[in-house]
């Protein structure tokens, strides 16, 4: 579950900098934008295997048991 958040964590820095252009302007003028565009595309690939690595490893945890009538009151809401 840690790798789960830390990925979704990273992900989610990484792709709110360009909404600070100044932070953004920052990094490019020390990495140049190839570097910067590399940087940021090596890092969401990072932040999305460790998402996909984290929900693999993750254990399911109910939340809670429906009700067993609940599957018919939903089949007879759908009817036509």
């Amino acid at each position: 579950m840690n790798l789960l958040i830390l990925g979704l964590v990273l992900f989610l820095t990484i792709h709110l900098i360009p909404s600070f252009p100044k932070l953004r302007e920052s990094l490019v003028g020390k990495f140049k934008l190839t570097g910067y565009k590399a940087v940021f595309g090596i890092l969401s690939i990072v932040s999305i295997v460790l998402i996909v690595h984290g929900l693999m490893t993750a254990t399911f945890v109910p939340l809670y048991d429906p009700p067993s009538w609940g599957r018919h009151l939903a089949m007879l809401l759908m009817l036509p």
